[in-house]
């Protein structure tokens, strides 16, 4: 759903023709939407160019009549002061001056430079063409407004010199989120963690940094002729929380405002021969315009792209935009509160909107349109989809783009495709996405012809049963399991074939169940507080669907005693791993008293607390634990990740907690540990020409004639030859995993064997713009690579590794000299025995969701 605020920006900049009789109704924001209004109880239905719209009053400041004088915009509040009274709903009353000159509706726009919401890419959303390159920032689902990059503290976006250059008056402004840093500001003042920047060098260089100084807001720049400013204010940005932070330069006095607000503060003017002058002033004087040097997001450099690139920022960035002058101080304001505005997707334009946009697209692209192959169709489809992400000023045309998307990779066989452009179309339109879907993979299933195809279809369509099943949609859910069987049939697909009626059959009890609590689940989620309709809807989320987040409050209200008070518990979010360990025995205890069907899920649910308690338990009650999780998860359910034979399991994103390295199967801590933070909402290990090691178990150690390597991984673009995983000792590989060259490859007994450079690749790239899982296997006699649960390449094997390594690496090979792995690691398995094809489909369907 897009933001309000878009939505208003939209239907703004194509107002038609004023009807005989229309309205303003003027929302809490400040933004306007003209047409015909007709009140209808707590709501107003407003019918403009795109159709009927609906808006709660709540969001409505007022109403004004066509051609009447527009209130203007209110100043917000300074916290600790009193709103003014509300009038009377029954008298218009005029609002008080501003102490400086309104904002005209829109004005927000006007010398708008570049905009990079950062929803999965950084292009410029302004229509100015200022795109940037993302060099190691990753994309998040979780921002301020839609997506936003993470930031690793090695990772930046660089924006071209041309979207800057020679502005001497300017504002920039951004979204950020970051954790608490306990370290120190560094000595030099413009060696911080930077939001926004470029450094160059010398007094007065007319360079620019908008930063985090000590978990504060600050900047520095260098506008005043020999002479550079340092401020430093006293607005906290490092507590985990989204700020706004703004900077301003009208020529003269730079500003900086944080979540709205003019930031006080301190500051120095450097420059010599003068000795720095402190000062609290609010502001710092300037003068000169902006060096034509690029801007970093994330971090400062000077001149080119990755050119002595430093003072990297560690968390989330959203929404750059950049002005070519200074925003009035209720302009800043009104850009923090229309970030929290309600978001509402925009009605399906209309047929004469839509037939118009779809003539123009065609006429544009006429060539394209004329060439039917399936990669011409797919080219073309995914080029209308990029074209989709620019159109914002355009809704009808935006629409069409994604329609035309859909139906293009639709016929070109490319399910995964036509699934992306209805979420694309989703985001903005109010559409119903799941039968749209459905839709498109039936058209898609037709124009399959190669197994390759039908394997990406299958998998495409398991994918969307898990959908149709959280939206209890269980007649689509079947609809599409028949096809992903069909799929897998044409796949000649064993286990995706064994996988699809694994799946159908859980589907069926999950439909039964449903229609015997369907009422009750309506009714509580109606506000009914009934203990037994509570009972009913929490346990069919909880143990029958998994949905802990949105079950767990009902069944704390249920009339069941003991699942209210596990459900309490659960609530009440226990931390260390006694408390961990103790509602895993409530919830086993539990199962084992109520016995049937229940009983599995309850004890399914302990062996998830029990893993969270693993790590940090020794003896006699990791052993109880152990044997318990064995007990529950039996191997390996549908599903789920195979347990037999599982000997190593590093996996921040299921760790959690303060020690996120530690290994699962033993809980062994990192005997090294070089590598940095996570990105914030990404469950991952970043390496940066850094690595992490562990004592190899026996268990680990003992590996030889057979086993399986598995990890999730998102390979910077910049990674040539690294390894991923390496069980060594002293200057000998037992085993290791790379990727090299763009594709997984192996090393096993160097510097025995001739297996470097590497001579046995995977057939498909790993790439880097997305996360992939890479893995292994090995038996006596064959070695084969899997890339996303599908077996992409085997190989005779080479030698059987040779046992007794004593040290397992992740992202380097160290014999022989150091080959850093660069990018994200999300997780890494290691087992002592081949896993096979369907067991690493299973592993991969139970884990993906959570790398996407």
């Amino acid at each position: 759903m897009i933001p309000l605020r878009r939505l208003c920006l939209l239907l703004l900049a194509f107002v038609p023709a004023r009807p005989a009789r229309t309205d303003i109704l003027v929302l809490q924001d400040g933004k306007r939407i003209e047409g015909e209004v007709v009140e209808a109880g707590d709501v107003y239905r407003i019918t403009t160019k795109y159709g009927a719209l609906t808006i709660p009053k709540t969001e409505v400041r007022d109403r004004i009549p066509s051609g009447a004088a527009a209130p203007a915009p209110e100043a917000p509040v300074p916290p600790g002061s009193r709103p003014p009274a509300a009038p009377s709903p029954d008298i218009l009353t005029p609002p008080a001056a501003p102490k400086s000159p309104p904002t005209p509706p829109g004005r927000q726009d006007e010398d708008l430079i570049a905009h990079y919401p950062f929803d999965g890419d950084a292009t410029d959303a302004s229509g100015n063409g200022h795109h940037g390159t993302i060099l190691g920032a990753v994309p998040s689902p979780d921002g301020k407004i839609g997506g936003a990059l993470a930031f690793n503290g090695k990772a930046h976006v660089a924006l071209p010199a041309a979207a800057t250059a020679g502005l001497k008056r300017f504002t920039f402004a951004l979204w950020m989120q970051t954790s608490p840093r306990e370290a120190p500001p560094p000595p030099a003042f413009w060696r911080q963690p930077t939001l926004l920047g470029a450094a160059t060098s010398g007094w007065g260089s007319q360079d620019v940094g908008l930063f985090v100084v000590a978990g504060r807001a600050g900047y520095f720049h260098g506008l005043s002729p020999r002479r550079d400013a340092f401020f430093r204010s006293a607005a906290v940005l490092a507590d985990n929380a989204w700020h706004h932070v703004a900077l301003t330069n009208d020529g003269e006095r730079v500003r900086l405002y944080v979540d709205g607000r003019l930031a006080a503060g301190e500051h120095v003017v450097f420059g010599p021969p003068d000795p720095p002058k402190p000062s609290r002033d609010e502001t710092t004087p300037s003068g000169q315009a902006l060096a034509p040097h690029p801007l970093f997001v994330g971090a400062s450099a000077a001149r080119e792209v990755g050119e002595n690139v430093a003072c990297f920022f560690e968390g989330s960035i959203d929404d750059v935009r950049i002005w070519g002058r200074a925003l009035a101080p209720a302009e800043i304001a009104a850009l923090v509160n229309q970030a929290s505005a309600p978001r509402v997707r925009l009605p399906e334009p209309d047929t004469a909107a839509q037939k118009e946009a779809e003539r123009s697209i065609r006429d544009r692209h006429r060539l394209e349109y004329g060439k039917r192959a399936a990669a011409d169709l797919l080219a073309l489809a995914r080029t209308l989809l990029d074209e989709a992400a620019e159109a914002r000023n355009d809704a009808a045309a935006r629409y069409v783009l994604c329609r035309e998307a859909r139906d293009l990779a639709a016929q070109a066989g490319d399910a995964a495709e036509a699934v992306r452009a209805v979420d694309r179309m989703a985001r903005d339109f109010d559409v119903e996405a799941l039968p749209m879907k459905a839709d498109a993979m039936s058209a898609a299933l037709r124009s399959v012809r190669t197994p390759e195809a039908a394997e990406a279809f299958a998998a495409c369509a398991l994918d969307l049963v898990e959908e149709a099943v959280a939206a209890d949609r269980y007649d689509t859910a079947a609809s599409l399991l028949a096809r992903a069987e069909s799929a897998a049939r044409q796949a000649q697909s064993p286990a995706l074939l064994d996988q699809a009626r694994e799946r159908r059959k859980r589907v069926e009890s999950l439909r039964s169940e449903y229609q015997g609590i369907r009422d009750a689940l309506k009714a509580v989620e109606a506000g009914s507080n009934d203990p037994g309709q509570s009972l009913a809807a929490g346990r069919y989320l909880c143990l029958s669907k998994g949905d802990w987040d949105r079950g767990l409050p009902m069944l704390a209200r249920g009339s069941d005693a003991t699942l209210k008070a596990l459900a309490e518990q659960e609530l009440a979010r226990p931390e260390t791993p006694e408390e961990q360990a103790a509602l895993g025995d409530a919830w086993w205890e539990a199962g084992t008293a109520k016995g049937g069907s229940l009983k599995a899920r309850c004890q399914d649910r302990a062996a998830d607390w029990y893993e969270r308690a693993l790590p940090a338990a020794t003896g006699l009650a990791r052993q109880r634990m152990e044997s318990r999780i064995e007990s529950a998860r039996g191997g390996a359910a549908e599903g789920g990740i195979p347990r037999r034979g599982l000997v190593f399991w590093v996996d921040p994103g299921r760790a959690g907690g303060p020690e996120p390295l530690r290994e699962l199967v033993s809980g062994a801590r990192p005997s090294k540990s070089t590598v940095a933070p996570a990105p914030a909402g990404v469950p991952a290990i970043a390496f940066a020409r850094t690595e992490v090691e562990y004592p190899a178990s026996p268990a680990v150690q003992a590996i030889e004639r057979e086993g399986t390597i598995v990890a999730w991984v998102r390979p910077d673009p910049e990674n040539t030859a690294g390894g991923v995983v390496d069980r060594y000792e002293g200057n000998h590989d037992d085993v290791s995993l790379w990727v090299y060259n763009g594709r997984l490859a192996e090393c096993i007994n160097w510097p025995e064997t001739s297996c470097w450079p590497p001579t046995r690749f995977s057939e498909t790239r790993v790439p880097s713009d997305r996360w992939s899982l890479a893995a292994m296997t090995w038996d006596a006699k064959t070695l084969t690579f899997y890339l996303d649960g599908r077996p992409d390449g085997s190989h005779p094997l080479p030698a059987i590794p040779k046992r007794g390594g004593t040290v397992v690496n992740l992202g380097s090979n160290p014999p022989g000299g150091r080959e850093p792995y660069l990018g994200l690691i999300g997780a890494v398995l290691i087992y002592n025995r081949a896993l096979r094809p369907a067991e690493i489909q299973s592993l991969y369907q139970a884990t993906r969701s959570r790398f996407r």
